[in-house]
């Protein structure tokens, strides 16, 4: 009889896609949760200089997390555009291709 090996398999299977997309696709949800969070935090702004909390302790605070939040969702767009244009046309997919198409015309 031969001797059983134990061995360890790293495996990674993308289906339907590939790392780029995927990245795309936590970009852009991470792009939506920062949009919501700064128009909350806009509205929660508006509200505050109404009421005149302009010095407060919490307007600043919450301003500086808006600026924060607001550089970073430049960077995240930023990156995503990267990651677009990064794809080939032969995997794109039929929206992206009419995207490119009316960005060429």
């Amino acid at each position: 009889m031969g001797k059983i090996k134990s061995e360890i398999l790293n495996l990674d299977i993308v289906v339907n896609g590939n790392k780029a997309r995927k990245e795309m696709l936590d970009l852009k949800e991470t792009i939506e949760k920062e949009t919501a969070g700064i128009r909350r935090m806009n509205e929660a702004l508006s509200k505050m200089a109404k009421a005149g909390q302009y010095g407060s302790t919490r307007y600043r605070m919450l301003k500086k997390t808006l600026d924060d939040t607001s550089a970073s969702l430049e960077a995240n767009k930023k990156r995503f555009k990267e990651l677009e244009k990064a794809i080939p046309l032969t995997e794109m997919t039929f929206a992206e291709l009419r995207k490119e198409i009316s960005i060429t015309r």
